[in-house]
Parts: C-alpha cells; sequence; structure tokens
C-alpha cells in the first residue's frame, strides 16, 4: 500500500468529490488518476474566482486543523513560483 492519494488515485488527496466512487480512510476514491487529477483541477479553478492569495489558498486547500502547515505550503509554491505568498492567484495564472 502507498499513500491515501496514490491508493484512491487521488493526486489531490480530496476528501469529498461529486465524480468519486467511494471513500477510503476519510478520502475520495476515483475510478482512475485522471479522473482524480481533473477533480483536483476543477477544485483549485473555481477558487480562481475568489482570488485569494497563495496564502489564503494554502489555509483554505490545508487547513492546520488537519494538521497541516499552509504556511510552509504557500512558502514552498511561492519559492517555486518565484513570488511572494500574499500574491493573488489571479496575478499568477487564472483561465
Amino acid at each position: 500500500k502507498g499513500s491515501v492519494a496514490f491508493d484512491n488515485l487521488n493526486p489531490g488527496a480530496l476528501r469529498r468529490w461529486p465524480t468519486a466512487v467511494g471513500y477510503s480512510r476519510g478520502f475520495a476514491v476515483f475510478p482512475s488518476y485522471e479522473v482524480g487529477y481533473r477533480a483536483l483541477l476543477d477544485l483549485l479553478l473555481s477558487r480562481c474566482e475568489k482570488n485569494p492569495t497563495l496564502y489564503q489558498l494554502m489555509s483554505w486547500y490545508a487547513p492546520i486543523l488537519d494538521g497541516n502547515s499552509p504556511s510552509s505550503y504557500a512558502s514552498i509554491l511561492a519559492n517555486k513560483l518565484g513570488v511572494s505568498v500574499n500574491t493573488h492567484i489571479s496575478d499568477i495564472y487564472c483561465p
């Protein structure tokens, strides 16, 4: 067995999603990796409308209450993208 994301064909480690075919270990199970990946993209693109900063996006996507570190995740993304954690998503990408 691998990680929950790997085993559930769920690269975004999403908890609930309409195209899930079931749930395992508290996370959605998808029929294929492609369907799970599309769910992750759809979820993130839906947040573009709210235009959060990288930090706000990570606080929503990976909350502290789930044992995550949104500030660390936002810093990693910001460093990779060459921007600040306070950069709005629309300044990076939104279709």
